[in-house]
Protein backbone atom coordinates (compact mmCIF):
# COMPACT_ATOMS: atom_id res chain seq x y z
CA UNK A 1 0.00 0.00 0.00
CA UNK A 2 1.23 3.50 -0.79
CA UNK A 3 1.73 5.38 2.45
CA UNK A 4 2.80 8.77 1.18
CA UNK A 5 -0.78 10.02 0.93
CA UNK A 6 -2.16 8.48 4.11
CA UNK A 7 -2.14 10.72 7.15
CA UNK A 8 -4.13 10.38 10.34
CA UNK A 9 -5.37 13.23 12.49
CA UNK A 10 -7.31 12.83 15.72
CA UNK A 11 -9.66 15.09 17.66
CA UNK A 12 -10.38 13.97 21.22
CA UNK A 13 -13.88 13.24 22.48
CA UNK A 14 -14.20 13.63 26.23
CA UNK A 15 -16.68 12.82 28.96
CA UNK A 16 -18.14 15.11 31.62
CA UNK A 17 -14.88 14.90 33.59
CA UNK A 18 -12.88 16.01 30.51
CA UNK A 19 -11.29 12.57 30.22
CA UNK A 20 -10.70 11.19 26.73
CA UNK A 21 -13.05 8.37 25.74
CA UNK A 22 -12.25 8.30 22.03
CA UNK A 23 -11.16 10.21 18.96
CA UNK A 24 -12.77 11.41 15.78
CA UNK A 25 -10.31 10.14 13.17
CA UNK A 26 -9.43 12.34 10.22
CA UNK A 27 -8.05 10.50 7.22
CA UNK A 28 -6.60 11.81 4.00
CA UNK A 29 -7.89 9.58 1.22
CA UNK A 30 -5.65 7.34 -0.85
CA UNK A 31 -5.20 8.12 -4.52
CA UNK A 32 -5.09 4.50 -5.69
CA UNK A 33 -8.72 3.51 -5.15
CA UNK A 34 -10.70 1.57 -7.70
CA UNK A 35 -14.41 2.08 -8.07
CA UNK A 36 -16.80 -0.55 -6.82
CA UNK A 37 -20.45 0.26 -6.15
CA UNK A 38 -19.75 3.83 -5.16
CA UNK A 39 -17.44 6.75 -5.84
CA UNK A 40 -13.65 6.62 -5.95
CA UNK A 41 -13.55 9.05 -3.03
CA UNK A 42 -15.59 6.79 -0.76
CA UNK A 43 -13.66 3.70 -1.80
CA UNK A 44 -10.36 5.45 -1.16
CA UNK A 45 -11.39 6.80 2.23
CA UNK A 46 -12.66 3.42 3.40
CA UNK A 47 -9.52 1.63 2.27
CA UNK A 48 -7.41 4.16 4.13
CA UNK A 49 -9.38 3.55 7.33
CA UNK A 50 -9.04 -0.22 7.08
CA UNK A 51 -5.40 -0.20 6.01
CA UNK A 52 -4.47 2.25 8.74
CA UNK A 53 -5.84 -0.04 11.43
CA UNK A 54 -4.17 -3.03 9.85
CA UNK A 55 -0.77 -1.35 9.59
CA UNK A 56 -0.80 0.60 12.87
CA UNK A 57 -2.98 -1.52 15.11
CA UNK A 58 -6.03 -0.51 17.11
CA UNK A 59 -4.14 0.08 20.35
CA UNK A 60 -1.61 2.35 18.71
CA UNK A 61 -4.32 4.46 17.10
CA UNK A 62 -6.91 4.57 19.88
CA UNK A 63 -5.30 3.48 23.14
CA UNK A 64 -8.18 2.34 25.35
CA UNK A 65 -10.75 4.56 23.61
CA UNK A 66 -13.06 4.27 20.62
CA UNK A 67 -12.60 5.61 17.13
CA UNK A 68 -15.26 7.79 15.49
CA UNK A 69 -15.22 7.88 11.68
CA UNK A 70 -17.34 9.91 9.26
CA UNK A 71 -19.48 7.76 6.98
CA UNK A 72 -21.05 9.00 3.78
CA UNK A 73 -23.74 6.86 2.09
CA UNK A 74 -21.08 5.13 0.00
CA UNK A 75 -18.92 4.27 3.01
CA UNK A 76 -21.89 2.93 4.94
CA UNK A 77 -22.66 0.58 2.05
CA UNK A 78 -19.05 -0.60 1.82
CA UNK A 79 -18.36 -4.17 2.88
CA UNK A 80 -14.87 -2.98 3.88
CA UNK A 81 -16.38 -1.66 7.13
CA UNK A 82 -16.74 -5.21 8.40
CA UNK A 83 -12.94 -5.46 8.41
CA UNK A 84 -12.74 -2.86 11.20
CA UNK A 85 -12.68 -3.74 14.93
CA UNK A 86 -16.43 -3.21 15.43
CA UNK A 87 -16.28 -3.14 19.24
CA UNK A 88 -13.90 -0.18 19.09
CA UNK A 89 -15.62 1.90 16.40
CA UNK A 90 -18.42 4.45 16.22
CA UNK A 91 -19.72 5.07 12.71
CA UNK A 92 -20.88 8.67 12.26
CA UNK A 93 -23.80 8.90 9.83
CA UNK A 94 -23.27 12.18 7.98
CA UNK A 95 -25.95 14.73 7.20
CA UNK A 96 -25.78 13.67 3.54
CA UNK A 97 -27.25 10.26 4.37
CA UNK A 98 -30.92 9.96 3.34
CA UNK A 99 -32.92 7.86 5.84
CA UNK A 100 -34.33 5.46 3.27
CA UNK A 101 -35.65 2.03 4.22
CA UNK A 102 -32.53 0.52 2.65
CA UNK A 103 -30.27 2.74 4.75
CA UNK A 104 -32.17 1.93 7.94
CA UNK A 105 -31.72 -1.76 7.16
CA UNK A 106 -27.99 -1.27 6.51
CA UNK A 107 -27.57 0.55 9.82
CA UNK A 108 -29.33 -2.32 11.59
CA UNK A 109 -26.89 -4.74 9.94
CA UNK A 110 -23.92 -2.71 11.14
CA UNK A 111 -25.29 -2.62 14.69
CA UNK A 112 -25.78 -6.38 14.58
CA UNK A 113 -22.13 -6.66 13.53
CA UNK A 114 -21.14 -4.83 16.74
CA UNK A 115 -20.70 -1.22 15.66
CA UNK A 116 -22.07 1.75 17.54
CA UNK A 117 -23.77 4.33 15.32
CA UNK A 118 -23.96 8.10 15.72
CA UNK A 119 -25.83 10.80 13.83
CA UNK A 120 -23.35 13.56 13.00
CA UNK A 121 -24.11 17.31 13.00
CA UNK A 122 -27.70 17.07 14.22
CA UNK A 123 -29.70 20.26 13.68
CA UNK A 124 -33.27 21.49 14.15
CA UNK A 125 -35.77 19.62 11.93
CA UNK A 126 -33.08 17.15 10.94
CA UNK A 127 -34.36 14.85 8.16
CA UNK A 128 -32.57 11.81 9.65
CA UNK A 129 -35.13 11.42 12.45
CA UNK A 130 -36.19 7.96 11.14
CA UNK A 131 -32.70 6.76 12.07
CA UNK A 132 -33.02 7.76 15.75
CA UNK A 133 -34.34 4.34 16.88
CA UNK A 134 -31.30 2.68 15.28
CA UNK A 135 -28.42 4.83 16.57
CA UNK A 136 -26.65 4.95 19.94
CA UNK A 137 -25.41 8.53 19.91
CA UNK A 138 -26.42 11.91 18.50
CA UNK A 139 -23.85 14.64 17.91
CA UNK A 140 -25.44 18.09 18.16
CA UNK A 141 -23.67 20.95 16.41
CA UNK A 142 -24.13 23.70 19.00
CA UNK A 143 -23.04 26.38 16.52
CA UNK A 144 -25.88 25.43 14.17
CA UNK A 145 -28.56 25.27 16.88
CA UNK A 146 -29.47 28.67 18.42
CA UNK A 147 -28.77 28.74 22.14
CA UNK A 148 -32.42 29.52 22.85
CA UNK A 149 -33.45 26.30 21.09
CA UNK A 150 -30.71 24.03 22.39
CA UNK A 151 -32.57 23.04 25.55
CA UNK A 152 -35.67 21.96 23.61
CA UNK A 153 -33.52 20.01 21.10
CA UNK A 154 -31.90 18.13 23.99
CA UNK A 155 -35.31 17.43 25.53
CA UNK A 156 -36.66 16.07 22.22
CA UNK A 157 -33.64 13.82 21.72
CA UNK A 158 -33.87 12.52 25.27
CA UNK A 159 -37.16 10.91 24.29
CA UNK A 160 -35.00 8.37 22.46
CA UNK A 161 -32.53 5.93 24.08
CA UNK A 162 -29.45 7.80 22.83
CA UNK A 163 -26.45 9.49 24.39
CA UNK A 164 -25.80 13.09 23.42
CA UNK A 165 -22.51 14.63 22.28
CA UNK A 166 -22.02 18.39 22.02
CA UNK A 167 -19.95 19.32 18.96
CA UNK A 168 -18.07 22.60 18.33
CA UNK A 169 -17.52 23.34 22.02
CA UNK A 170 -15.10 26.26 21.87
CA UNK A 171 -15.00 27.72 25.37
CA UNK A 172 -15.22 26.81 29.03
CA UNK A 173 -18.56 28.64 29.24
CA UNK A 174 -20.03 26.53 26.41
CA UNK A 175 -18.70 23.36 28.05
CA UNK A 176 -20.33 24.22 31.39
CA UNK A 177 -23.63 25.13 29.71
CA UNK A 178 -23.76 21.88 27.73
CA UNK A 179 -23.02 19.92 30.91
CA UNK A 180 -25.95 21.62 32.63
CA UNK A 181 -28.21 20.68 29.71
CA UNK A 182 -27.25 17.04 30.21
CA UNK A 183 -24.87 16.25 27.36
CA UNK A 184 -22.84 13.11 27.97
CA UNK A 185 -19.84 13.70 25.69
CA UNK A 186 -18.08 16.71 24.21
CA UNK A 187 -15.87 17.63 21.26
CA UNK A 188 -14.44 20.86 19.95
CA UNK A 189 -11.54 23.30 19.87
CA UNK A 190 -11.78 23.80 23.64
CA UNK A 191 -10.37 20.27 23.94
CA UNK A 192 -8.60 19.78 20.59
CA UNK A 193 -6.65 23.03 20.83
CA UNK A 194 -5.65 22.98 24.49
CA UNK A 195 -3.92 26.35 24.16
CA UNK A 196 -7.31 28.09 24.42
CA UNK A 197 -7.89 26.66 27.90
CA UNK A 198 -7.15 29.24 30.57
CA UNK A 199 -7.64 29.96 34.22
CA UNK A 200 -7.16 26.52 35.73
CA UNK A 201 -5.58 26.26 39.15
CA UNK A 202 -1.98 25.12 39.44
CA UNK A 203 -1.47 22.40 42.02
CA UNK A 204 1.69 22.56 44.17
CA UNK A 205 3.24 19.42 42.68
CA UNK A 206 3.16 20.94 39.22
CA UNK A 207 4.84 24.07 40.48
CA UNK A 208 7.60 21.88 41.91
CA UNK A 209 8.12 20.21 38.54
CA UNK A 210 8.27 23.61 36.83
CA UNK A 211 10.91 24.64 39.36
CA UNK A 212 12.93 21.50 38.61
CA UNK A 213 12.70 22.21 34.87
CA UNK A 214 13.94 25.72 35.52
CA UNK A 215 16.90 24.47 37.55
CA UNK A 216 17.88 21.88 34.96
CA UNK A 217 17.63 24.41 32.15
CA UNK A 218 19.58 26.92 34.19
CA UNK A 219 22.52 24.53 34.65
CA UNK A 220 22.02 24.13 38.39
CA UNK A 221 24.37 21.68 40.08
CA UNK A 222 23.20 18.07 40.37
CA UNK A 223 23.32 18.32 44.16
CA UNK A 224 21.02 21.36 44.08
CA UNK A 225 18.46 19.60 41.87
CA UNK A 226 18.65 16.52 44.08
CA UNK A 227 17.91 18.55 47.21
CA UNK A 228 14.72 19.92 45.64
CA UNK A 229 13.65 16.46 44.49
CA UNK A 230 14.19 14.88 47.90
CA UNK A 231 11.36 16.98 49.32
CA UNK A 232 8.88 15.10 47.12
CA UNK A 233 8.94 11.32 47.68
CA UNK A 234 6.53 10.49 44.84
CA UNK A 235 8.74 12.29 42.33
CA UNK A 236 11.84 10.57 43.70
CA UNK A 237 10.16 7.17 43.46
CA UNK A 238 9.33 7.73 39.80
CA UNK A 239 12.86 8.95 39.11
CA UNK A 240 14.42 5.82 40.64
CA UNK A 241 11.98 3.60 38.72
CA UNK A 242 13.03 5.29 35.51
CA UNK A 243 16.74 4.95 36.27
CA UNK A 244 16.35 1.26 37.08
CA UNK A 245 14.07 0.41 34.17
CA UNK A 246 15.01 -2.53 32.00
CA UNK A 247 15.22 -0.36 28.91
CA UNK A 248 18.07 1.66 30.38
CA UNK A 249 19.81 -1.44 31.83
CA UNK A 250 21.97 -0.03 34.64
CA UNK A 251 24.87 -2.25 35.66
CA UNK A 252 23.73 -2.15 39.29
CA UNK A 253 20.63 -0.98 41.13
CA UNK A 254 20.45 2.79 41.59
CA UNK A 255 19.04 3.87 44.96
CA UNK A 256 20.30 7.48 45.37
CA UNK A 257 18.73 10.53 43.76
CA UNK A 258 22.14 12.02 42.92
CA UNK A 259 23.24 8.81 41.20
CA UNK A 260 19.99 8.63 39.23
CA UNK A 261 20.42 12.20 37.99
CA UNK A 262 24.01 11.56 36.91
CA UNK A 263 23.15 8.22 35.29
CA UNK A 264 20.20 9.55 33.31
CA UNK A 265 21.75 12.87 32.33
CA UNK A 266 20.12 16.29 32.17
CA UNK A 267 18.30 15.80 28.88
CA UNK A 268 16.63 12.54 29.91
CA UNK A 269 15.63 13.92 33.31
CA UNK A 270 14.23 17.07 31.73
CA UNK A 271 12.12 15.01 29.31
CA UNK A 272 10.84 12.83 32.13
CA UNK A 273 10.01 15.80 34.40
CA UNK A 274 8.15 17.51 31.55
CA UNK A 275 6.05 14.39 30.98
CA UNK A 276 5.23 14.13 34.70
CA UNK A 277 4.20 17.77 34.59
CA UNK A 278 1.56 17.01 32.00
CA UNK A 279 0.51 13.71 33.55
CA UNK A 280 -0.94 15.46 36.58
CA UNK A 281 -2.94 13.36 39.00
CA UNK A 282 -2.49 9.70 38.16
CA UNK A 283 -5.76 8.71 39.80
CA UNK A 284 -7.77 9.97 36.86
CA UNK A 285 -5.85 7.74 34.46
CA UNK A 286 -3.08 9.11 32.27
CA UNK A 287 -4.49 7.23 29.29
CA UNK A 288 -7.58 9.47 29.39
CA UNK A 289 -5.80 12.80 29.90
CA UNK A 290 -6.24 14.67 26.58
CA UNK A 291 -3.59 17.26 27.38
CA UNK A 292 -0.95 14.66 28.22
CA UNK A 293 -1.79 12.66 25.10
CA UNK A 294 -1.53 15.73 22.89
CA UNK A 295 1.72 16.92 24.47
CA UNK A 296 3.39 13.50 24.41
CA UNK A 297 2.36 12.97 20.79
CA UNK A 298 3.78 16.34 19.75
CA UNK A 299 7.03 15.75 21.61
CA UNK A 300 7.72 12.28 20.25
CA UNK A 301 6.74 13.06 16.65
CA UNK A 302 8.94 16.17 16.63
CA UNK A 303 11.79 14.13 18.05
CA UNK A 304 11.52 11.53 15.28
CA UNK A 305 11.26 14.21 12.59
CA UNK A 306 14.30 15.99 14.03
CA UNK A 307 16.31 12.78 13.78
CA UNK A 308 15.75 12.91 10.03
CA UNK A 309 16.99 16.48 9.57
CA UNK A 310 19.48 16.84 12.43
CA UNK A 311 22.65 16.28 10.41
CA UNK A 312 25.56 16.98 12.75
CA UNK A 313 23.33 18.63 15.38
CA UNK A 314 23.12 15.70 17.80
CA UNK A 315 21.08 17.70 20.33
CA UNK A 316 18.30 18.68 17.90
CA UNK A 317 16.05 15.64 18.65
CA UNK A 318 16.13 16.33 22.40
CA UNK A 319 15.30 19.99 21.83
CA UNK A 320 12.54 18.99 19.42
CA UNK A 321 10.94 16.71 22.03
CA UNK A 322 10.80 19.53 24.56
CA UNK A 323 9.51 22.01 21.98
CA UNK A 324 6.60 19.70 21.18
CA UNK A 325 5.83 19.01 24.82
CA UNK A 326 6.21 22.56 26.07
CA UNK A 327 4.23 24.08 23.20
CA UNK A 328 1.16 23.28 25.34
CA UNK A 329 2.56 24.53 28.65
CA UNK A 330 0.24 27.55 28.76
CA UNK A 331 -2.76 25.23 28.50
CA UNK A 332 -1.49 23.20 31.43
CA UNK A 333 -0.76 26.12 33.73
CA UNK A 334 -3.35 28.65 32.56
CA UNK A 335 -0.59 31.26 32.19
CA UNK A 336 0.38 33.13 28.99
CA UNK A 337 3.03 31.19 27.09
CA UNK A 338 5.63 33.97 27.08
CA UNK A 339 5.50 34.19 30.88
CA UNK A 340 6.39 30.51 31.24
CA UNK A 341 8.81 29.76 28.41
CA UNK A 342 11.38 32.43 29.28
CA UNK A 343 11.79 30.95 32.76
CA UNK A 344 12.52 27.40 31.64
CA UNK A 345 16.10 27.85 30.45
CA UNK A 346 15.39 26.87 26.84
CA UNK A 347 17.86 27.86 24.16
CA UNK A 348 16.80 30.73 21.84
CA UNK A 349 15.94 28.41 18.94
CA UNK A 350 13.55 26.38 21.10
CA UNK A 351 11.93 29.49 22.54
CA UNK A 352 11.34 31.05 19.12
CA UNK A 353 9.99 27.74 17.82
CA UNK A 354 7.37 27.59 20.57
CA UNK A 355 6.38 31.24 20.67
CA UNK A 356 6.65 32.10 16.97
CA UNK A 357 6.88 28.81 15.04
CA UNK A 358 10.26 30.03 13.77
CA UNK A 359 13.24 28.05 12.48
CA UNK A 360 13.42 24.34 11.73
CA UNK A 361 11.91 23.38 15.09
CA UNK A 362 9.07 25.85 14.65
CA UNK A 363 8.40 24.60 11.15
CA UNK A 364 8.20 21.00 12.39
CA UNK A 365 5.88 22.08 15.20
CA UNK A 366 3.63 23.80 12.66
CA UNK A 367 3.59 20.61 10.56
CA UNK A 368 2.41 18.57 13.53
CA UNK A 369 -0.30 21.13 14.27
CA UNK A 370 -1.49 20.89 10.66
CA UNK A 371 -1.72 17.12 11.14
CA UNK A 372 -3.75 17.52 14.34
CA UNK A 373 -6.16 19.86 12.58
CA UNK A 374 -6.53 17.65 9.50
CA UNK A 375 -5.04 20.37 7.28
CA UNK A 376 -3.28 17.92 5.02
CA UNK A 377 -2.52 20.24 2.09
CA UNK A 378 -0.76 22.65 4.47
CA UNK A 379 1.05 19.67 5.98
CA UNK A 380 2.26 18.60 2.53
CA UNK A 381 3.68 22.06 1.83
CA UNK A 382 5.46 22.19 5.18
CA UNK A 383 6.98 18.73 4.73
CA UNK A 384 8.21 19.74 1.27
CA UNK A 385 9.88 22.84 2.73
CA UNK A 386 11.52 20.72 5.43
CA UNK A 387 12.73 18.15 2.91
CA UNK A 388 10.87 15.34 4.68
CA UNK A 389 9.32 12.66 2.49
CA UNK A 390 5.62 12.14 3.35
CA UNK A 391 6.22 8.39 3.51
CA UNK A 392 8.89 8.98 6.19
CA UNK A 393 6.49 11.28 8.03
CA UNK A 394 3.92 8.48 7.95
CA UNK A 395 6.46 6.06 9.43
CA UNK A 396 7.21 8.47 12.25
CA UNK A 397 3.51 9.11 12.87
CA UNK A 398 2.83 5.37 13.15
CA UNK A 399 5.75 4.93 15.55
CA UNK A 400 4.56 7.89 17.61
CA UNK A 401 1.10 6.47 18.24
CA UNK A 402 2.64 3.22 19.42
CA UNK A 403 5.16 4.99 21.67
CA UNK A 404 2.60 7.31 23.24
CA UNK A 405 0.25 4.53 24.28
CA UNK A 406 3.09 2.41 25.64
CA UNK A 407 4.24 5.43 27.65
CA UNK A 408 0.75 6.18 28.94
CA UNK A 409 0.35 2.55 29.94
CA UNK A 410 3.50 2.84 32.03
CA UNK A 411 2.27 6.04 33.67
CA UNK A 412 -1.10 4.44 34.43
CA UNK A 413 0.57 1.42 36.02
CA UNK A 414 2.98 3.55 38.03
CA UNK A 415 6.05 1.97 36.43
CA UNK A 416 7.46 4.96 34.58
Amino acid sequence: METANIFLGRQPIVDREELTVGYELLFRGSADATSAQFSDHDQAATRVVVNTFVSMGTRAVLGPGRGFINCSPGILRSDLLEALPADRMVLEVLETVAPSDAMVERCQQLKAHGFELALDDWVIDDPREPLLPVVDLVKVDILQVPKARLRSVVRELRAHPVRLLAEKVESAEEFRYCKRLGFDLFQGYYFARPTVIAGRGIDPDRLVLVEILQRIGGDAEIAEIAEVLKLYPDVVLNLLRLANSVGLAPSQKISRVDDALVYLGRNQVRRWVALLLFAGEQSSGASRNPLLLAAAHRGRLLELLAQRVAGEDAELPDRAFLVGLLSLIDALLGIPQDEVIDDLGLDPAARSAITGREGVLGSMLAAVEFLEAGRFEALDRRLLALGIDPACFQEDENATYQWVHELIGELDSGES
